[in-house]
């Protein structure tokens, strides 16, 4: 199952980013970057979680475009409970100005995070050497292409709040997706979006894991 996936990728990452934290003499706790406890989890299921019980009710291939929209809407509401602030201490202990960090959103913190890490991975800093540090990373603010899918979904939940309805087709057509296959409903594109976006943070995922495992 897809929320199986999410919620798996998401609890490795939050584990990551605590270790990473950790190490940066910033703590965060596993538990409150996303809002999900690993305990719990194994405890008793993610199905208390009502925005996750909703997600993984079945949709069938002709669903509505609206009713795609409010899907993408739960699934990307649901990850940005990440508290800002957290990823604001944690990211200027890895060089990046306070000043530049103010004001940007959930997806840009974590985007740039995300370009931190892999910075320092191609580098082969090792992660007892890497922080404290006041150089700031080169390419922290570059546009990431592996987690197009985040920034795609945060569109999409937009246009299912009218804020900026765009184009739903050309959107998903940015993550490759067949949009003839729209003729048929958009169960399938919601399938496509909710893979890209487990996709995006495995790729974080894996970026942690490598830095950490220096």
């Amino acid at each position: 199952m897809k929320v199986d996936r999410l919620v798996t990728v998401m609890l490795d990452v939050a584990r990551r980013i605590s270790k990473v934290s950790e190490l940066a003499g910033a703590a965060f706790d596993a538990d409150e970057v996303f809002s999900l406890s690993r305990e719990d989890v194994a405890r008793n299921g993610w199905g208390k979680d009502p925005m996750l019980r909703r997600l993984a009710q079945t949709a069938p291939v002709d669903i509505t475009e609206k009713t795609f929209l409010e899907r993408c809407k739960i699934f990307h509401e649901r990850w940005q409970k990440m508290p800002n602030n957290k990823m604001n201490d944690l990211l200027h202990v890895t060089g990046i100005p306070k000043k530049d960090l103010k004001g940007l959103g959930t997806i840009k913190l974590v985007q740039a995070l995300a370009n931190v890490t892999e910075g320092l991975n191609r580098e082969h800093v090792r992660a007892t050497d890497a922080f404290p540090t006041a150089q700031v990373p080169g390419g922290w603010k570059d546009r990431n292409d592996k987690l197009a899918p985040l920034f795609v979904a945060h569109d999409l939940r937009n246009a299912e709040a009218h804020v900026a309805p765009g184009n739903v087709p050309q959107l998903l057509a940015s993550l490759e997706y067949d949009i003839a296959g729209l003729n048929s409903g958009y169960g399938l594109a919601l399938d496509h979006v909710i893979d890209g976006v487990i996709n995006a943070f495995a790729h974080l995922n894996a970026e942690l894991a490598a830095f950490l495992d220096r």
